[in-house]
């Protein structure tokens, strides 16, 4: 790399003669087995990283696990190319007079090794200055200083090779997307020993400026040419954009029409300025099934069942239905039509009929009804919604008492709800990193003479902090709040808060957590608070473990949250890493209140 030949020969001599004295010696007894590698001295590069550059290694803790398995071999030519290549890795990283001298220690009688690599990192190079070079393009001198901001390579910051290469490609993708895609750089590097710091140039040629050509549709599809052509982020004629073409690859794959979507120009076909482009693309099947068997320790047995129509009524509306059962919803079935790009791009409409049969432990309800909404995505993963919902309720729940004695209403009810979700976290199934914020506020009340009146809002947030390699601490903290309005003094029992169970306080049985005084009767409350905490960490390959503590409980009244009366639970469990996301055991009691009751649980997925 551009760095490597800086400073090498002020250590090549003298790490040859130390790596020739430690290992001449071993040079013909290729049969020593290693039993361990360590670095001592390393403060700015980590242990993990370094050994990741090495083919000497010794067994890790899940080989080590497997006795039977043989301990890796001690070759002298291999540990020197490591070597080598611990010091390229160092003055990649800045650090162009670190010195490695190797240790072996040696058990003649059992023919083993102990490795300790010995590191004094020494000091780093220091970049004393950036520069950007345009050589023929005077216009683009405002977009070139601006490139400044965004380039890895900054004053007074340690030089690395990966950061000169990363800003060569942020400054020539800078000006591929006005217009300049034969856009070339080159760096100069002028380095000063005696201070350990470097001067970095960028000289850059842009090249011709390019406009988008003609547009060539290669496909087995049957959606028509002319809606893949409307997805066109660009048109003929018009400046060149690496960017517009990426969001066109993208568009075209959020339809959910194609296996796979290629957008790319065809560099070597340009003429008079002009870069023609090539769409390649497969349909999926228009018709998809999906099918999902599962078990639970709560819910258990589970079955789920999804139809995709796709290109239902042309272009990229789709028509899914969706069916599962559980042993709370023993019937759940719903009709979704989605239209895309209505009104904005990015809006979606959806319309959804619906019935669901839902068993709880103090009531049954059937829901029948339906809901349109329209969805909107303001960025990747932060989406909002306006919805508009009716249903008609069955509703059979045990009245409060030392008897049990079951009541039965039939009534309607209507409602507008305002939602979103914004987050950033790092990863869907298993995140690491960032934040994630649900959120909804409803209004029941309007239309189709509504029995019940009220407000809800409810609202989750998480939030994910990445300790150490495999080491997460993840937090949670859930509100929600239930007002009756208009001069009514009740909320329908079947819409109250709930907690307890496998994704909310896991000491307790599912939904077991209400406001009632009796035994046996659970009956949810206008208020609800949830905290959480659980700590992540590695035991094995794709095994995990984790510790957790959780806290909550729901309250009769409205707007009433008394942290002196909550449910608190703690537990351990272990994670197995899956494809469709971790296998989930937990155990977990009841702390300070409901004596020491503990529950198993098996499920699939983060708890949160």
């Amino acid at each position: 790399m551009c760095m490597t030949k800086f400073g090498r020969w002020l250590t090549k001599g003298v790490l040859l003669i130390v790596l020739w004295g430690a290992t001449g010696s071993l040079y013909a007894q290729t049969d020593y087995k290693i039993l361990s590698v360590k670095f001592e001295g390393n403060e700015k590069l980590k242990s993990q990283a370094l050994k990741e550059q090495m083919n000497t290694r010794a067994n890790s803790l899940k080989d080590k696990a497997l006795f039977w398995k043989r301990k890796p071999r001690f070759s002298t030519f291999t540990f020197r190319s490591d070597i080598d290549r611990l010091q390229k890795y160092y003055q990649q990283n800045g650090y162009l007079n670190a010195t490695l001298v190797p240790e072996l220690g040696r058990n003649n009688e059992r023919k083993t090794l102990q490795i300790t690599i010995r590191i004094d990192e020494g000091i780093p190079v220091l970049i004393d200055s950036v520069k950007l070079a345009l050589t023929d393009n005077s216009k683009l001198s405002r977009l070139i200083d601006s490139c400044k901001t965004v380039i890895l390579t900054r004053t007074g910051e340690i030089f690395k090779d990966e950061s000169v290469s990363g800003s060569t490609v942020i400054i020539e993708k800078a000006l591929s997307d006005v217009g300049y895609p034969f856009t070339s750089v080159n760096h100069k590097l002028s380095l000063t020993p005696d201070t350990a710091k470097v001067n970095i140039t960028y000289n850059i040629v842009t090249g011709p400026e390019t406009t988008f050509g003609s547009t060539n549709i290669h496909s087995d599809s049957h959606v028509p040419e002319s809606y893949i052509r409307n997805q066109l982020k660009y048109r003929e004629g018009e400046l060149y954009s690496k960017a517009l073409l990426e969001k066109t690859q993208q568009k075209l794959f959020d339809t959910d029409l194609f296996q796979y979507v290629v957008v790319r120009s065809l560099r070597d076909s340009m003429s008079n300025g002009k870069l023609p482009v090539i769409i390649q693309m497969k349909e999926k099947p228009r018709w998809s099934i999906e099918t999902g068997v599962g078990y639970g320790s709560a819910d258990n047995f589970r079955v789920s069942a999804e139809i995709t129509r796709r290109q239902f009524l042309g272009g990229a509306r789709k028509l899914v239905l969706k069916a599962k059962h559980s042993r709370f919803f023993p019937i759940s079935a719903e009709l979704k039509f989605i239209q895309p790009a209505i009104i904005l791009e990015k809006t979606n409409l959806i319309v959804n009929p619906f019935f669901i049969k839902e068993e709880e432990l103090s009531y049954h309800v059937e829901r029948l009804g339906g809901n349109i909404t329209f969805q909107h995505e303001f960025s990747e993963n932060n989406i909002g919604y306006l919805s508009w919902s009716t249903e008609n309720n069955k509703l059979s729940y045990l009245l409060e008492g030392n008897e049990k004695k079951w009541e039965e209403i039939s009534y309607n009810k209507a409602g507008i709800t305002v939602g979103g979700t914004i987050s950033n976290t790092d990863n869907l199934l298993e995140p690491t990193r960032g934040q994630l914020v649900n959120a909804y506020f409803s209004w029941f009340g309007p239309g189709f003479k509504t029995r019940y009146h009220y407000i809800k809002f409810e609202a989750d947030a998480r939030k994910y902090f990445h300790i150490d390699d495999q080491w997460t601490l993840a937090t949670k903290l859930k509100i929600g709040v239930m007002q009756p309005v208009q001069g009514d003094t009740v909320t329908p029992i079947a819409d109250r808060f709930l907690l307890g169970g496998q994704l909310s306080l896991r000491g307790w049985g599912h939904n077991s957590i209400g406001a009632s005084e009796y035994v046996d009767t659970v009956v949810g409350g206008n208020s609800m608070l949830e905290l959480g905490t659980e700590l992540r960490y590695p035991i094995w390959d794709i095994f995990s473990g984790v510790l957790f503590a959780e806290a909550g409980n729901v309250w009769t009244d409205s707007f009433y949250f008394d942290l002196s009366d909550l449910y608190c639970d703690f537990g351990i469990g272990v994670r197995i890493k899956t494809p469709i996301g971790p296998i989930r055991f937990d155990y977990a009691t009841p702390v300070f209140n409901g004596g020491f009751n503990g529950i198993f649980i098996v499920s699939i997925g983060q708890a949160f």
